[in-house]
């Protein structure tokens, strides 16, 4: 009750009357990038480097704002009830795909109530195990669970995030069963798994690249199609023979309705930023791989992605109901 509340509040305060008309001289004042999680992430580290970019091009200030809660709904309602003129953007996450199979009450449509900017790319995840581990390959992980099973335990972000998801792919299709352990944020997940407190997760590759590469974490597959420049000599889990992907994304929305011109002027020019051998070289040392997708594909992607998770939670669910 306090979740759906607390989001229908967040809903009236952001209502607007109707659609906005286009300022030919747009922007003329300070635009807002939500970011609907808090400070000091990779989701905000990116808003801030293109908030800076675009605030050079377009002469006006892009100030971020992180307005976290609800795994990321709070701030991205706050968006969708926007007034669409341009000056309230949204820079979200894989999860605004997810989200909607989490939380079934949004007052929100992760699809209708937004026009998407812009894809800007995606952060693998690595399987991970402690340096102390007697395992050394994923298939070791496998082996052990099968011979005991639930014998494993999993770090995870919570229901819904990429590490639990991954895990859950991992096992599946292993056809075998781990004991998720949820954490609230990734620097507890790395502080456990370094310890040996927990056994396995997957995370994101750039948050323990320095981890892996001091010797502290072993890496055994990454979770993205291909190998990454990270971590070169780390299989991908399709080539171990787990047939799955799991990535964090990035992309920029603003509301729907937003006037045409001022949403193809804001797609130009972040699609420029993204262009910037400079941009690239910044945000892989989060571990982002830059793939600009324009605001129409990166529209299919989100309702493709918003299909795909769904169903995977679905299954999810129902087989801890069996």
């Amino acid at each position: 009750m306090y979740f759906r509340a607390a989001l229908m509040a967040c809903w009236a305060v952001f209502a607007f009357c109707g659609p906005a008309t286009a300022e030919p001289n747009y922007p003329t004042r300070p635009v807002k990038i939500v970011v609907p999680y808090p400070a000091g992430g990779s989701s905000d580290a990116i808003a801030r480097i293109i908030a800076q970019q675009l605030g050079e091009r377009l002469g006006q200030s892009f100030v971020v704002e992180n307005h976290g809660g609800a795994g990321g709904t709070m701030g991205t309602a706050a968006v969708a009830q926007s007034q669409p003129d341009g000056y309230t953007l949204a820079l979200v996450v894989d999860a605004h795909a997810i989200n909607p199979s989490v939380f079934p009450n949004l007052p929100f449509d992760a699809v209708k109530d937004f026009r998407p900017l812009a894809f800007i790319g995606r952060a693998p995840l690595i399987l991970l195990v402690p340096k102390t581990s007697p395992f050394n390959s994923a298939a070791d992980i496998v082996q052990a669970a099968r011979a005991k099973p639930a014998s494993i335990n999993l770090g995870t972000l919570g229901r819904g995030s990429q590490p639990e998801l991954a895990g859950y792919l991992f096992a599946q299709k292993a056809g075998v069963t781990f004991v998720e352990v949820p954490y609230a944020g990734g620097g507890a997940v790395v502080k456990d798994i370094v310890s040996g407190a927990i056994q396995a997760t997957f995370i994101t590759q750039g948050s323990v690249a320095s981890l892996v590469r001091a010797g502290d974490l072993k890496g055994l597959g990454v979770t993205s199609p291909r190998r990454t420049a990270l971590f070169p000599d780390v299989p991908t889990m399709k080539e171990l023979g787990y047939d799955f992907t799991s990535e964090y994304w990035f992309g920029l929305l603003a509301p729907a309705n937003i006037p045409e011109p001022i949403a193809q002027k804001l797609e130009t020019e972040i699609l420029s930023i993204l262009s910037l051998p400079e941009f690239n070289q910044r945000v892989a040392a989060f571990g982002v791989v830059v793939e600009p997708m324009a605001g129409r594909a990166f529209a299919d992607y989100i309702k493709s992605e918003r299909e795909k998770w769904a169903k995977v939670m679905a299954d999810k669910g129902a087989g801890n109901r069996r």
